[in-house]
């Protein structure tokens, strides 16, 4: 069953870590509802470590953005941000979750971005050229434009983004229809 002692290490260093944190966030032991419940005893230990692997994923990504313990991690992909101040394009990772799209530079704390989704009023795909490949503008009430590219898979995002905005859209009183949040821009459906 542990073929690599290393390997089993680590997965008892994050089982420890998972019950110290438990234990001293909580006075009583909780049991986490996140981790699946094998239905019969695992032959092998890769879902359990799958499991472990998404929790840390997510307790980085709350600690790095410093979101509510509730946030569940969606998914992440590299690409750039253009940032205006420096005039150049930031190489990093985009993160969504079901309240914030995020991003973090690959340089330590060159950039570290949080967009609520509740503040976006519009994803749309941009025009895709040789210096912009794939670009994602999303728009805010507070009327900033964030300008995403290099994204490889940008109308799976566009989607799963346009997905959590119905959500939030749904969620908030008196707020625009969710069909309006978001635009694709047709032409470009074949350019990814």
């Amino acid at each position: 069953m542990f073929l690599n002692i290393s390997e089993t290490f680590k997965l008892m260093e994050q089982l420890a870590n998972i019950a110290m944190r438990q234990l001293l966030d909580n006075e009583n032991f909780l049991e986490d509802k996140n981790l699946t419940k094998p239905k019969r005893p695992l032959k092998n230990i890769s879902a359990l470590k799958r499991d472990l692997d998404a929790r840390a994923k997510n307790e980085r990504y709350r600690a790095t953005f410093r979101l509510p313990k509730d946030e569940q991690l969606d998914g992440h992909t590299d690409c750039t941000l253009w940032t205006p101040f420096a005039k150049m394009h930031i190489p990093g990772q985009m993160f969504v979750s079901n309240n914030y799209i995020c991003f973090s530079s690959k340089e330590d704390e060159a950039c570290l971005l949080i967009i609520p989704l509740r503040e976006v009023t519009i994803v749309e795909k941009a025009d895709s050229s040789s210096v912009l490949p794939s670009p994602l503008s999303i728009s805010t009430k507070g009327k900033m434009t964030f300008l995403f590219a290099n994204l490889k898979d940008r109308n799976f995002l566009v989607q799963r983004i346009s997905d959590f905005l119905q959500k939030t859209s749904a969620q908030r009183s008196g707020g625009e229809c969710a069909a309006e949040t978001w635009k694709g821009n047709s032409a470009n459906s074949g350019n990814e």
